[in-house]
Parts: structure tokens; sequence; C-alpha cells
């Protein structure tokens, strides 16, 4: 028998990279079938029309649950909901005690995608979005950037190279984050709101099913 685990964008019956949109006209899409049925027929095994039709199996394991990842339901489909690693004998950095439970939090996670777009710029911005706001900012800026490189940050913003992700997710009122797959379903089992600034179409296709959920926004990067 083969199992996969999939995702909406990669299931058989669903599979469409940008599934958000309107497919262009006079866009063709590239014929796989020509590499692959040549060795599939040697193999004594069915040929493809394209390359989703690789990921045929007995059993499709989703990671994910069906709100979130509308696929058609069979005996071979299984939700199995949050599929992330969370290590839960990290020690919990002292500085989380401070934090203010009467006032409300905002978590910005972008981990080493900010590199992407300038760290400077990206976090430069959300020091001019958040300043002398009655909020208190935690952001997480991966090992890739050190929170000495930006002057005069406000004391209601903090910047750290790691922090308990889900932790912070359950103690915030609103997470920012790019749309990847891990904080996305951390932030659906924790119920809070998002707002998501996508790097690339999977990240981005993350942020149009939680927009259509009404959990979240998803806001465009743009060269401002």
């Amino acid at each position: 028998p083969v199992v996969q685990i999939v995702r909406f964008a990669s299931h058989p019956k669903t599979a469409k990279l940008i599934w958000w949109k309107s497919t262009p006209k006079g866009i063709t899409p590239p014929d796989s079938s020509t590499l692959f049925n040549p060795v599939l027929e040697e193999m004594g095994l069915e040929p493809i029309n394209r390359a989703e039709d690789l990921l045929r199996g007995d059993l499709y394991i989703i990671p994910s649950i069906p709100e979130v990842e509308p696929i058609p339901k069979d005996e071979k489909t299984a939700y199995v909901g949050e599929l992330t690693i969370s290590n839960k004998n990290y020690i919990i950095p002292p500085w989380v005690q401070e934090i203010d439970e009467e006032q409300p939090l905002v978590y910005i996670t972008m981990g080493g995608g900010a590199g992407l777009v300038g760290n400077k710029a990206l976090f430069s911005t959300i020091i001019d979005a958040f300043a002398d706001m009655a909020v208190q900012v935690v952001v997480s800026t991966s090992s890739k950037f050190d929170s000495p490189d930006i002057l005069n940050v406000p004391e209601n913003i903090r910047f750290f190279k790691w922090v308990p992700g889900k932790l912070l997710i359950s103690k915030a009122d609103m997470v920012i984050f790019h749309g990847g797959y891990g904080t996305m379903m951390e932030c659906i089992t924790c119920g809070k709101p998002t707002l998501i600034l996508p790097f690339h179409s999977e990240q981005e296709g993350n942020g149009r099913r939680l927009e259509q959920l009404g959990s979240g926004r998803v806001v465009m990067l743009s060269k401002e």
C-alpha cells in the first residue's frame, strides 16, 4: 500500500498551486507525462496526465482540518490535525513572566524569511507601526538577525532570536507571521486571529484560507 502525507495544493483531487486565482489565459501547463510515462510503463505502473498524479495512493493523510484543507472526503482520506513538533522540555525564558496579562500582546514571527525583504527594513516598519501604542510586542527574528542592529527600540517592543512559539501564541491577542504551515496550525489550535505577510505562494495560500475563514488577513509585501 502507498500512504501519502499531502495537503490541498498537492492532493490529486484538488492540486492547484495558486487556487485562489483564475489561471491567466495563454498559459500552457508543463507536460510532465512525456518524462514519467515511459518509466512508469517499464515499471508496470499506470501512466499519469500531470505531475500530481504521482501522488496517487491508497491512503491520504492530511495534516490539517477540513476547514483549512477542504479535500473531498472518502475512505482513503484521513485528517489528523496539527502535525508539528513541539519540544515540551524547553526552558521558559524569565522575560515571559514579565508579560502583562492586562495589556494586549502582539506576537510577530517571520523567521529567516524576513531576510528576503531586508531585515532592517521589515523590523523598522514594525517599530514604526507599534511605537507608543498601548500594546506589548514580542518579535522572533531567528538566529540570522541581531536586534542590536536596530536602534531606538521602544520599551513596548522586544526582539529575540528565539522564543517558545506556541506558548507566545497561546498568550497573544494577535499573531503576525509569514503564513508558514507550523505557525498557521498553532494559531488555529490556540484560536488566535492572524495577519499574514507571505513570501511565496504556499504561504499566501495558507493566508488566503485563513482569510476565507474569517480568522486572518493577508497583507502583501510592497516596495514601500
